[in-house]
């Protein structure tokens, strides 16, 4: 039953030739081979889709003019033959066994419609210690309605909330049912340029389903400067922005308004800090003005006021401040990161 598993591979690509063949290698060399590799070259100006004609023939190539990622992911799902969707960006790396675990996770709980693995991450070529689902907090996997199968975990009831607080779940690592997929209505275009899109694709795909967990590493999520894990202030203004979409625009979200305020106002917090760190004042006071829910309290409106100087008050007075508190500005929401 497990080799039975029909799975289109939607790989999106923008300039991607530093990258890009290694990543498609990963995905030949799976155990479990997929039906078919989809890439689509988002308007690259780069060599990568010579690149990728060099790795495999039998590679699907679409190309389109640069439409962001979201209509990449769309497009590919589209052209997808196969019922299983597995998505892979241009840079990172699958392990033998991603599509095999996965889909033995699903042949022993035929239900699951979503199902996410656990990966390492390698930032400018050196692996970090550790594991994505190793960082979650105490909390997150004590889930009601998790069941432990020898295959992974299934969850009956959905982990939607607690993945505003602790966000596990990266899109090379997921597999889902192209019939979820549809019925979701696919990635979101309208929010092209956020670093966090994927997050709200992913809350969509978690209301109402049957979701799978694979705690054993299979991916590897290479980070670096040229992607958007490198620009820490504008990730938490883009999260922050795209909470306040959710918040207003998922009705599924309702039940969970509360815990999206809480983390409004945390993460604009913590936008506001590492700005501030950065002596980012022009990005202060653009928190300041846009993001109304930031908490109350002496520091926080005292780094407003410093950035509200001109420069030849502020940033000296920024660099006492930062002084005077040993240049420590993480928050509680970049403890939960």
């Amino acid at each position: 039953m497990t080799d039975q598993l029909d799975i289109s591979v939607v790989v999106p690509s923008y300039n991607g030739a530093a990258s890009i063949a290694s990543t498609l290698e990963s995905i030949l060399a799976q155990s479990l081979a997929p039906r078919e590799i989809i890439v689509i070259d988002d308007g690259s100006s780069d060599d990568t889709v010579a690149i990728t004609r060099g790795v495999s023939a039998d590679i699907i190539i679409i190309q389109t003019e640069n439409e962001g990622v979201q209509a990449a992911r769309n497009l590919g799902i589209a052209r997808a033959a196969g019922s299983w969707i597995a998505l892979c960006d241009h840079d990172d790396l699958w392990l033998a066994g991603h599509l095999a675990a996965h889909a033995a996770l699903i042949a022993a709980e035929p239900s699951v419609q979503f199902s996410f693995s656990n990966f390492h991450t390698m930032r400018d070529g050196a692996m970090l210690p550790g594991d994505k689902f190793a960082d979650a907090p105490a909390w997150f996997w004590d889930a009601p309605g998790r069941r432990v199968l020898p295959q992974g975990w299934v969850f009956d009831q959905p982990i939607a909330e607690r993945t505003f607080r602790f966000h596990p779940i990266f899109p090379s690592a997921i597999l889902a049912s192209k019939q979820l997929v549809s019925d979701i209505g696919g990635f979101d275009t309208a929010i092209r340029g956020f670093s966090a899109e994927d997050g709200e694709f992913i809350l969509r795909c978690l209301y109402d389903s049957v979701v799978g967990a694979i705690p054993e590493p299979t991916v590897i999520i290479r980070r670096h400067d040229s992607n958007f894990s490198g620009d820490q202030v504008r990730n938490l203004i883009d999260e922050v922005r795209l909470l306040a979409k959710i918040r207003d625009g998922h009705a599924q979200a309702a039940p969970f308004r509360a815990t999206i305020d809480d983390e409004i106002a945390l993460r604009s917090l913590a936008a506001l800090d590492a700005a501030f760190a950065a002596q980012d004042h022009a990005s202060v006071r653009r928190i300041s003005k846009e993001f109304t829910a930031l908490p109350g309290g002496l520091k926080p409106k005292l780094k407003q006021i410093i950035a509200a100087l001109p420069d030849s008050l502020g940033l000296p007075l920024n660099r006492a401040m930062q002084r005077a508190v040993g240049g420590r500005v993480a928050t509680e929401a970049d403890r939960r990161r």
